[in-house]
């Protein structure tokens, strides 16, 4: 169990107190009427289901604020929550992960993830994928769950119910769809479900709020990140990450946060100055902090700080690579990507252990427009400044050193 160092009476008090307040409620209005479904827990009957109702109740508005402080211990007991859940009793015909509720039917978890980078080519890759006939993602690309909406409060706060509930007509696709190929020869009556689904995430590579997970609350640097949660939930689930050129990557993201979120108005001269005084911050964090901890920190800092810290990529890719075995990431080039598409594609395939298509198949997959890039008017304004090039050639080469090296690969330095 995860607990949180300090104010654990209150957290006790509370769960009593919620406690009592679920039975009360229940015995006015009746059992199960909080409309979440009871799932099967695979583990042994010391995992209360009164856990999950009292899940409910905390996110029914009842604790709603802004001031983060006074909800620390609603969130270490939403985490102790979270890992209660799991590990699952997976339908054993099923590809995905899968797993029976008392009123829900099917209940399924992504096969695979999607977690990053930013500006990575992570939109373009969704929706090529959603047109493989093995892969079912009838829900938005992004769910943003594990990094963000658990975090949130009141109504904005999701439930891992609700996480699921999101999969529920993939399920309903995964559950009746099978073939009898898969099957062995020793199991007279098979009915295999070959169908998967995924969730896009791409934020989730390195953990925004990792202060918010109980274990991380008073530390520099996060000793629980999402890779733990995952793995808890499902250790043989499959993540693809896409990496650019950090160089190139910051430049697109800059232009993402003028047009998309409106934080600025872009322009060559206001990117240089964006870029100088990020490092200069990053510099001065590195002067009394790790650098594990200064590269975490965006989620501490206004968006537009967080543009250089996203492409120190080894920090991150090493935390995931300390979970989940190397067999289960896929390490991409959006570089590679954008130059042999066909190969790439065929190689997440592959990887995911879904068919390959016809020739006829990948012509339709490889036919759809690039989805995501930046507006033509932005692209109109061109290269960054040259001065600028060498800026960010100069901060970012340590730390593609640091990933080359880490992965064993020299096409990670972008020479």
């Amino acid at each position: 169990m995860i607990l949180r160092r300090g104010n654990i009476h209150k957290m006790y008090f509370a769960f009593l107190l919620l406690a009592w307040m679920f039975l009360f409620r229940q015995y006015l209005l009746g059992w199960n009427i909080s409309g979440d479904p009871i799932l099967l827990q695979s583990t042994p009957e010391n995992h209360v289901e009164l856990k999950n109702q009292i899940e409910t109740i905390l996110t029914d508005g009842l604790f709603e604020t802004t001031e983060r402080e006074k909800i620390e211990d609603i969130i270490d007991l939403s985490d102790q929550l979270l890992m209660s859940k799991g590990p699952f009793e997976f339908l054993w015909n099923f590809k995905n992960p899968c797993f029976l509720s008392d009123e829900s039917g099917i209940r399924c978890l992504p096969y695979f993830h999607i977690i990053g980078g930013e500006k990575c080519g992570t939109t373009d890759l969704f929706y090529r994928l959603k047109l493989h006939p093995e892969i079912s993602w009838e829900h938005e690309k992004s769910i943003n769950y594990f990094h963000l909406k658990r975090f949130a409060t009141g109504i904005n706060h999701w439930t891992f119910e609700r996480y699921l509930g999101q999969f529920s007509e993939s399920a309903q696709v995964i559950g009746t769809t099978f073939s009898m190929e898969h099957c062995s020869e020793s199991v007279k009556k098979c009915a295999y479900h070959p169908i998967i689904t995924g969730d896009g995430s791409a934020q989730m590579l390195g953990d925004k709020q990792y202060k918010f997970f109980s274990n991380n609350i008073t530390q520099k640097e996060p000793n629980l990140t999402n890779a733990d949660i995952l793995f808890h939930l499902n250790p043989k689930t499959k993540f693809i990450i896409i990496l650019r050129n950090p160089i190139e990557r910051a430049y697109s993201d800059y232009y993402f946060n003028s047009w998309y979120r409106g934080l600025f108005t872009a322009s060559l001269e206001h990117f240089h100055t964006t870029m100088a005084e990020q490092i200069s911050n990053f510099t001065t964090c590195c002067q009394t902090a790790s650098i594990i901890s200064c590269a975490y920190k965006h989620g501490d800092v206004p968006y537009k700080e967080r543009i250089l810290r996203h492409g120190i990529y080894y920090i991150f890719v090493k935390d995931w690579l300390r979970v989940f075995p190397r067999e289960q990431i896929l390490i991409l080039r959006f570089e590679d990507m954008t130059k042999n598409k066909r190969q790439i594609y065929r190689q997440i395939q592959t990887f995911l252990g879904i068919r390959q298509l016809s020739t006829a198949e990948e012509d339709r997959v490889m036919s759809q427009p690039i989805m995501n890039q930046r507006p033509l008017k932005l692209r109109l304004i061109g290269d960054m400044y040259p001065k600028t090039r060498v800026l960010l050639e100069k901060f970012y080469a340590p730390h593609n050193a640091e990933l080359a090296r880490f992965l064993k690969d020299s096409r990670f330095l972008w020479h």
